[in-house]
């Protein structure tokens, strides 16, 4: 099963909302962004609520990581939820 793969390789859930992100484009452009980095399993943008739900491996990507990469393409963000499952 997918989610026991995610537990035994200890992985963190974070939803980042993110301003600015309002059209498909948008929410295309930050997927691919964070696809790039190490350690990303799945990456989920939702522009209608201007959030992105990343799950990573614990330890390959830093919530810092994901946010910094995000600004960087000339959106703001914010810490909505982090959870380890």
């Amino acid at each position: 099963m997918v989610k026991d793969k995610f537990i035994s390789q200890g992985v963190i859930e974070v939803v980042i909302s993110i301003e600015g992100m309002i059209c498909a484009d948008c929410r295309e452009k930050v997927e691919n962004i964070v696809k790039k980095l190490d350690g990303i399993l799945d990456v989920r943008a939702d522009c209608r609520k201007g959030e992105v739900c990343v799950k990573a491996e614990k330890g390959k990507v830093t919530i810092d990581d994901l946010m910094a990469t995000i600004n960087q393409s000339g959106y703001k963000t914010a810490i909505s939820q982090v959870k380890i499952i």
